[in-house]
């Protein structure tokens, strides 16, 4: 024909259905996937066969080491660098490997719980208790074990909780411009309740007990009630914490300072002079004193998390569906400009 019709003009995709396109094909390739998961994971559970049956077991193998332990972040359950049960696991391991000649606890906290601080240093002080038995009725083997001594290396920070948790060590090192202290008892609140009346909310509590609603943020504490606090609460939980100092520093303590148990907080240097550590160096000073003193060539840290192929093929296709669908959408989006 002479005069042809002129084709219409090609529509944009929505970018609805580009989206779809891409997730449908990134979906197939994640099931297919999913079986090379399965292939690799039974390829690793055969390695891990062969490692268990045909390799000397934990305890029996590997070199003479230092055993290091890593108390960091806050002191608590939900820390597994900083809770009691934990600490008690590589403890355990650690005392119960016959090629470690000492434990080296690198403490990094700024404090945490009471409780988990008291759980780990009961650890530690169960182990001296158990040392000094086997040292005198134990077998070979036992008294060997026996010799395992426990240092510390404070980096950063050790304070409050932290100080609880390794006062108990037969060494405690920090760095000269480490921060050391802490002893004392804090606790947090809030009083909103005047932000509240200005908003013009009125809050309606119901309680039980006289005292059931003693730290609500939502209302001020009078002043009874705070020495009330002080008193049943903080105080006992502070001279628990001064007795706990006492008895693991014992007389390198200068219990004549009238700083040393009110919350004040030392660097390393000063640290040392009150008797809250026994040596001002760095970790690795430590680690090579250590290495030379026992004889050995190798540090081992004891709660490394242990390998996971399946987390690892996860990682890895998740990274590379996240990367490709960030480039797919960058070159289509760029259509809509």
């Amino acid at each position: 024909m002479l005069f042809k019709k002129p084709a219409p003009p090609a529509s944009k995709k929505s970018l609805t259905s580009i989206l779809d396109f891409h997730l449908n094909r990134y979906a197939r390739a994640y099931t297919i996937n999913r079986h090379m998961m399965t292939v690799l994971l039974g390829m690793a559970l055969l390695v891990s066969a062969d490692n268990y049956f045909f390799k000397d077991k934990e305890g029996t193998s590997g070199n003479d080491h230092i055993a290091v332990i890593k108390l960091t972040g806050e002191i608590s359950a939900t820390n597994k660098s900083g809770s009691a049960s934990q600490f008690a696991k590589s403890f355990d391991k650690a005392v119960s490997n016959a090629h470690t000649k000492a434990v080296l606890i690198v403490a990094n906290s700024g404090g945490g719980s009471p409780v988990m601080s008291e759980g780990i240093n009961a650890v530690i002080r169960d182990h001296l208790a158990k040392r000094e038995q086997l040292a005198k009725s134990g077998t070979d083997k036992e008294k060997a074990l026996a010799n395992i001594k426990v240092y510390v290396s404070v980096e950063d920070l050790c304070a409050s909780a932290c100080l609880a948790s390794i006062a108990s060590a037969d060494v405690i090192t920090a760095h000269k411009n480490s921060l050391v202290g802490s002893i004392g008892v804090r606790m947090d609140s809030f009083g909103i309740d005047g932000l509240l009346a200005k908003l013009g909310v009125e809050r309606q509590v119901l309680t039980s007990g006289t005292n059931k609603d003693l730290l609500d943020p939502y209302r001020t504490m009078s002043e009874d009630e705070k020495a009330f606090i002080k008193r049943e609460l903080m105080d006992p939980l502070h001279r628990n914490f001064i007795d706990l100092m006492k008895e693991a520093r014992g007389n390198k303590l200068d219990v004549s300072n009238p700083q040393l148990f009110t919350g004040m907080v030392w660097s390393g240097t000063e640290a040392k002079k009150i008797g809250l550590v026994d040596a001002v160096q760095t970790t690795n000073q430590l680690e090579k004193e250590l290495m030379a003193k026992y004889g050995v060539d190798d540090i081992q840290v004891v709660q490394k998390e242990g390998f996971s192929v399946m987390n690892m093929l996860k990682s890895a296709i998740s990274d590379g569906i996240a990367m490709s669908t960030e480039r797919v959408l960058a070159k289509e989006i760029a259509q809509f400009k």
